[in-house]
């Protein structure tokens, strides 16, 4: 399913499984999408400032030039999710599963981010 380009900003999504969807350059900011399945979703390029994705899945996600400032990731599962270019200035990875990530640390302000363990062996 497609919704690219859509905006979604503000919106309850909380729970939800958007796994595989194709939500590039998507509008999220300010939604809930905490314990949301995002798993395979394609959110290249998407606006996701101040989302709550807290619990949230996004193992294997594409995240590539994703705006990521200020959100909420504790507890996420980001395992295999690519965030090439990300701007992750403010997120918090509280309790977040990083570590088989790609390119978080080519991440942009990857070091701005809180609680973000980033290995450098990658």
């Amino acid at each position: 399913s497609k919704l690219n380009n859509a905006d979604l900003s503000e919106s309850n999504l909380a729970g939800l499984s958007l796994s595989g969807l194709d939500l590039r350059v998507a509008d999220l900011s300010g939604s809930v999408l905490a314990n949301a399945d995002l798993s395979k979703a394609n959110l290249g390029g998407a606006k996701l400032k101040d989302a709550d994705l807290r619990n949230a899945s996004l193992k294997d996600a594409i995240l590539r030039g994703c705006d990521l400032r200020n959100a909420d990731l504790s507890n996420t599962d980001c395992s295999g999710a690519d965030f090439t270019g990300a701007d992750l200035r403010g997120a918090v990875f509280t309790n977040a599963e990083t570590s088989a990530a790609l390119n978080l640390i080519n991440a942009k302000n990857a070091h701005k981010a809180k609680d973000l363990k980033l290995n450098y062996s990658e």
